[in-house]
Order: structure tokens, then C-alpha cells, then sequence
């Protein structure tokens, strides 16, 4: 081989390296994308301390409970003691972007008689600390802790990136209903489609493994996916089903004419939520 050869091969391979560190080390900003407007001090909104950082919870509460019934210890409320548990809540997870305020009012009418709560991730809508899988999964935990102790039943709902914190939740604590919107196999995945020139599998920390922990679920589950999905495409979410157990009700819905933002956006959506809620 000619010097010149060696001399190219050689700055090629520096470029290349060059461009997976540079992406090893600005992948939390290609993950994560906090919404900086702060719900703290919104009328619908609490805070709770989860994990030694204060967790922006967003809720609406449903048809006949009193908003101030929100479940929660926060420093604008304190826990109301009952002798009797609340009859039932949903906890959301959101999208890498979204801004889970904004989600309650769909919400709400997909689910009247059912309090929402949903979680701001770190460093979004006025959470303290740094998203991370690692922090997301302990939050999501915590949260879901502290929310059975004052209902009977808690279901679990994620979107996009909430999915993945949903199905870890689901696999490790007894939910009775799991849902599953815009869902992937695991983030990994995601961005080895998205980046196929690089080594994904080395360089992601965060790699949302999602068919890993759907096996150890045992809820009810409803998938919901869009048929134009092109951020996380209807095959991950045809491969995560069969990743749960097969005596399990798991349902696939693709709702038509949608794309990865604009599913919550069809008829379908609402519909199929309403039904899976009456269940």
C-alpha cells in the first residue's frame, strides 16, 4: 500500500473516531430535550420529593375527587390522611420532548373517573437534576410508590421515550394495566437505525431496553402505534409485543394516517384508550 493510502486510511479513521466521541459525549442532548417552562407553581401541578431531587408531578383529578386529593407530599400540599384508598390513578411518562401539562386535558377524557398523574422528568417543567435512564427509572418507581399508597389501583402509561420507563416500571412493581404509545424494542435500536455508520452498541449509555423487561410484566396490555411512525417504526413495536408473555391480553392497535407526533392527534387514539380504560 502506498504511503498516500496509509496517510488517508489514517486520517479516516481519526475523522471516524473523532465522530464517535463527539457523539459518545452529546448523546444526552440527542436523547433528552427538558421543556424548561416550569409547572412548580401551576395550580395543577405538585411537587415531590423523589430520590433527594424535587419531581414536578402534574395532575388532574378525576370526575368527583377534590384537587387537593392529588396523593402526593409535596411542598405546596400535604398527604391528606384517609382510611380508605382512592379507587384508582394513572401515572404517565412522556415523550423526550414533551411537555406532560399539556397532556392532561386528553387524558381526562380518555379517563373521567381516573386520577392523572404525570411526571416531569429531571431538568423538565421545573424538575431539579439530569435526565437519565437510570434516574428515570428510579423516579418512575418512587412515584408509583408513593401514589399506591393512597389508591387501590395504579395503571401505567408511557409515550415514545415514557415507554420504555413505563414497561420497566410495569416489570418490576404489580400493575394491573400497562399502555404503550408510540412504543420501541429498546432506544438502542432506535439509534442504530437512525445512525447506522456507528457503533451504537458501544457508545449509548442509555439504552432503554424495553424487550428485556416486558417478559417479567404481568398487566394487561395495550399498544398503541402509528402506522407513519418514523421515529420508532411499527416493526420495533410488532417485535416488543412478542416479546411478552404469551399468556398475556396484549393488543396492537396502529391507528391509520398517523406519524410518530400526531397519533394522540387521530380519532382512533382517544377511542382506543376510552375502551382499553372501561376495561
Amino acid at each position: 500500500m502506498s504511503r498516500f493510502l496509509l496517510r488517508f486510511t489514517f486520517f479516516l479513521l481519526l475523522v471516524y473516531g473523532g465522530l464517535c466521541l463527539a457523539m459518545y459525549i452529546v448523546q444526552d442532548s440527542l436523547i433528552y430535550y427538558p421543556i424548561k417552562t416550569s409547572h412548580k407553581n401551576d395550580k395543577n401541578a405538585v411537587t415531590v420529593r423523589l430520590n433527594d431531587e424535587d419531581i414536578v408531578v402534574a395532575y388532574q383529578a378525576s370526575e368527583g375527587e377534590r384537587p387537593v386529593a392529588s396523593g402526593l407530599a409535596s411542598e405546596q400540599m400535604s398527604v391528606e390522611q384517609t382510611t380508605t384508598q382512592r379507587s384508582m390513578a394513572l401515572l404517565y411518562f412522556g415523550g423526550n420532548a414533551e411537555d406532560v401539562s399539556l397532556s392532561l386535558p386528553l387524558l381526562a377524557k380518555a379517563f373521567p373517573r381516573v386520577s392523572i398523574h404525570a411526571m416531569h422528568y429531571r431538568s423538565y417543567g421545573g424538575s431539579t437534576g439530569q435526565a437519565s435512564q437510570k434516574y428515570l427509572f428510579a423516579d418512575g418507581l418512587a412515584l408509583y410508590d408513593q401514589l399506591k399508597r393512597e389508591y387501590q389501583t395504579v395503571m401505567v402509561m408511557g409515550r415514545s421515550l415514557g415507554s420504555g420507563v413505563a414497561t420497566y416500571v410495569a416489570s418490576q412493581r404489580p400493575v394491573p394495566q400497562l399502555i404503550l404509545v408510540t412504543p420501541f424494542y429498546s432506544l438502542e435500536k432506535v439509534a442504530q437505525d437512525q445512525y447506522p455508520y456507528l457503533p451504537v452498541r458501544l457508545l449509548l449509555r442509555d439504552k432503554f431496553e424495553s424487550y428485556h423487561y416486558a417478559p417479567m410484566v404481568k398487566a394487561n396490555v395495550l399498544m398503541l402505534v402509528a402506522e407513519w411512525d418514523q421515529l420508532t417504526p411499527l416493526a420495533g413495536s410488532v417485535k416488543l409485543k412478542q416479546e411478552f408473555n404469551a399468556a398475556q391480553a396484549v393488543e396492537l392497535i396502529v391507528i391509520k394516517q398517523a406519524w410518530h407526533n400526531s397519533i394522540s392527534n387521530q380519532p382512533g387514539y382517544l377511542e382506543a384508550l376510552r375502551r382499553f380504560g372501561a376495561r
